[in-house]
């Protein structure tokens, strides 16, 4: 019986080792992808902010390296106009950038789903603000922007 009871704990010890090492490696593995995720959030965020940069200073190259150069690039304008094509999509930055509005982004929000990344904010301007989000993907390493356009009223801000 004392051999079965031996032989018995010494499995148990085995597993319960077993256990608290695959415990270790998950918390590891837990902590680096935590590492990564605020990576990418922070990468996100310095991609966003470098698109109101941009705008705010009229800066029409920096706001061609923000923009994607692949996907479906669109941008839906406060006003309601919404164009589609990288070319269009930077013509009507030009164009609105000749007169550059003093603009502020509060970041509301960021999330990742499916290889794309969205930030929400609050544009404020001089008057008001408008609810809007911003969608990038990865593009050669980096974030580039592929959307920009107001939170549609039914959508929740995550």
């Amino acid at each position: 019986m004392a051999a079965v009871w031996k032989s018995m704990r010494a499995a148990f010890s085995c597993r319960g080792l077993l256990a608290v090492l695959a415990l270790v490696h998950l918390a590891g593995a837990v902590q680096t992808a935590a590492a990564q995720s605020a990576g990418e959030r922070a990468a996100v965020l310095a991609a966003n902010s470098e698109f109101y940069r941009a705008f705010r200073e009229g800066d029409v190259q920096a706001m061609d390296q923000v923009w994607g150069r692949s996907g479906d690039i669109t941008v839906e304008h406060p006003s309601g106009w919404r164009l589609e094509g990288r070319a269009d999509v930077m013509h009507s930055w030009a164009a609105l950038m000749a007169r550059p509005p003093q603009i502020t982004c509060v970041v509301q929000g960021v999330s990742f789903a499916k290889g794309k990344a969205t930030v929400y904010c609050e544009e404020q301007l001089n008057p008001g603000s408008v609810r809007m989000k911003n969608i990038f993907h990865r593009e050669d390493g980096a974030w580039k922007m592929i959307h920009h356009g107001p939170v549609p009223k039914d959508e929740t801000v995550s």
